[in-house]
C-alpha cells in the first residue's frame, strides 16, 4: 500500500514537495516579510522553487542512497535532519561559490546557514508529512466512503 514512499515515486513526490514547500512556503515568506513592496525582486515563490527542486533532488537522492530500501515515513527524524543539513551545506556552497539570482546581501556564513536552515525545515516537514499520510491514507479513507 506505502510502497510508492520509497524508490523512485517517493523520490519524485519528495522533489515535488521540496518545489511547493520551497515556492509556497519560503517564497510566500520572503515576499510577505524581505520584500513586501516588491522593490527587489516580486517573483520570489518563483525563485525560491528553484533551489528547491535542486535541494529536494539532492535531498532524495541522499535518502535513496543511504537509506536504501526503506521507506521514506520509516526514517528516523535524526537521520532525516542530518540529510537536510548535508543537503543545506551543499546548496549554501553552490549559492555562495555561484553568484545566485537572488539579490540578497548576506555573507558567505549568513548564505550557509540561511540553507543549512531552510533545507532542515523542509527535511523535517517532509518526514512529518510522509508519517502523517501513512497513519492516515486518503486512498483508504476514500475507497471505505464508497
Amino acid at each position: 500500500m506505502t510502497k510508492w514512499l520509497s524508490g523512485p515515486r517517493g523520490a519524485v513526490f519528495t522533489i515535488v514537495l521540496w518545489v511547493v514547500g520551497w515556492a509556497l512556503g519560503f517564497g510566500g515568506l520572503a515576499e510577505m516579510f524581505v520584500d513586501p513592496d516588491g522593490e527587489t525582486l516580486d517573483v520570489w515563490p518563483a525563485e525560491m522553487a528553484i533551489p528547491g527542486f535542486f535541494a529536494g533532488l539532492m535531498f532524495a537522492a541522499l535518502l535513496l542512497i543511504a537509506e536504501g530500501r526503506r521507506q521514506f515515513d520509516q526514517v528516523p527524524l535524526v537521520r532525516v535532519t542530518v540529510w537536510g543539513v548535508v543537503t543545506g551545506l551543499a546548496l549554501g556552497v553552490v549559492s555562495i561559490t555561484t553568484d545566485g539570482p537572488i539579490p540578497l546581501s548576506l555573507t558567505s556564513a549568513e548564505m550557509l546557514g540561511l540553507a543549512i536552515g531552510l533545507c532542515v525545515v523542509a527535511a523535517i516537514g517532509t518526514a512529518v508529512f510522509f508519517r502523517l499520510l501513512v497513519r492516515r491514507p486518503v486512498l483508504t479513507m476514500a475507497r471505505r466512503a464508497h
